[in-house]
């Protein structure tokens, strides 16, 4: 089993990885894990079964300067135009799930703004990288958050990939009904949210899909 860790920039990955709630729902100790990031998926060497794939879903958006212009635009391209994206579900990859970070515009935005390295941490022999604060929090501000979560679960179901969903705001990681998904993209996007994931996770699930 490949486990598909994805889940926007500073939404807690790489806290996830290590874990006790990631261990609990992969069966994977942290000691045990193979973390692969898209950037150190070598030749696209086989992926072994205790494989976790740290992906940020926010990987197909990026900040343009148009000509003339002092202000940053948004540009947005289709997941399956990802060149790691698209050889994890086309190379020697049979069995994947993934797991969904949810976490709001404004805790990602208070998150960005205090970081300071990526996770190099986790790769044994690299040195730390500067996060770049401002560019993530100019982009947190100007895309659509709810839209990307759509278009990523989408993107799962296409490709027959089941996946689970975890809020990220809290420590444990609790997991959400998926059958209230559809409310999502209002809940994380709103400017200045209270507890935006926590009133969403506590919507009582729709009596079908409890019964399900």
């Amino acid at each position: 089993m490949v486990w598909l860790i994805s889940g926007p920039s500073s939404a807690g990955k790489s806290t996830f990885l290590q874990s006790k709630a990631c261990e609990r729902l992969t069966g994977i100790a942290p000691r045990d894990a193979d973390i692969v990031f898209p950037f150190t998926w070598e030749n696209k060497r086989p992926l072994s079964h205790n494989t976790l794939f740290h992906y940020n879903i926010m990987r197909t958006c990026s900040l343009t300067h148009p000509p003339q212009s002092d202000a940053a635009a948004l540009k947005v391209n289709p997941f399956d135009s990802d060149n790691a994206f698209r050889d994890l579900t086309t190379v020697g990859v049979n069995c994947i799930t993934a797991i969904l970070l949810v976490c709001d515009r404004q805790t990602l935005l208070d998150r960005a703004s205090r970081r300071q390295f990526v996770e190099q941490y986790l790769i044994p022999g690299t040195a730390p990288v500067a996060y770049n604060q401002d560019y993530w929090t100019r982009l947190y501000h100007l895309v659509d958050l709810g839209s990307i979560y759509a278009q990523w679960r989408e993107m799962l179901k296409q490709h027959s990939i089941p996946y689970i969903m975890v809020d990220s705001t809290k420590p444990d990681f609790p997991m959400l009904h998926d059958a209230l998904a559809d409310t999502l993209p209002n809940a994380i996007s709103q400017p200045h949210p209270a507890h935006p994931i926590r009133d969403w996770a506590n919507t009582p699930a729709p009596a079908a899909a409890i019964s399900a």
